[in-house]
C-alpha cells in the first residue's frame, strides 16, 4: 500500500474536509478529479483482473503461467493501493485507529474524621 510519504498526491495528508476548509475552489476540484481517477482505476484493475481467466492446464509454458500470475498480483496491488487512496480522500480512518475517550475516573471521597475539641 502506499505510504504518506511515498503517496503521488501531494495532499492527502490531511483528510478532505479539513483540505476544504482550508483552501479554494481550485483544491476542491484537485479532490474531486484525486477520487474519480482513483475510482476508474480502481474498477480498471478490477475488469482487468477479472477478465483474465484461465482454466488450469490450459497454459503450456511456466513462463506464460508466471506471466499471468505476475499480472494478477499487481492488478491486486493496484486495486489495493486505489482503494487506500479512495479512503485517505474520503476522509476516513483505518477501522479501529479511532477510539472513544475514555471517561474520567471518578474519585471516591475521603472519609471525613472528626476531632473532639
Amino acid at each position: 500500500m502506499l505510504a504518506m510519504a511515498e503517496s503521488p498526491i501531494p495532499y492527502v495528508t490531511k483528510p478532505p474536509s479539513k483540505l476544504l476548509q482550508t483552501k479554494g475552489r481550485e483544491t476542491q476540484a484537485k479532490v474531486k478529479a484525486t477520487l474519480s481517477q482513483a475510482l476508474e482505476l480502481k474498477e480498471l484493475a478490477f475488469k482487468t483482473a477479472k477478465a483474465i481467466q484461465i482454466e488450469p492446464g490450459s497454459l503450456s509454458d511456466s513462463q506464460e503461467a508466471r506471466a499471468v500470475a505476475q499480472a494478477v498480483t499487481s492488478l491486486c496491488k493496484a486495486f489495493a493501493d486505489m482503494v487506500t487512496i479512495i479512503r485517505i480522500e474520503r476522509g476516513k480512518p483505518l477501522p479501529g485507529s479511532l477510539r472513544p475517550e475514555s471517561k474520567a475516573k471518578k474519585s471516591k471521597p475521603k472519609p471525613t474524621t472528626f476531632t473532639e475539641e
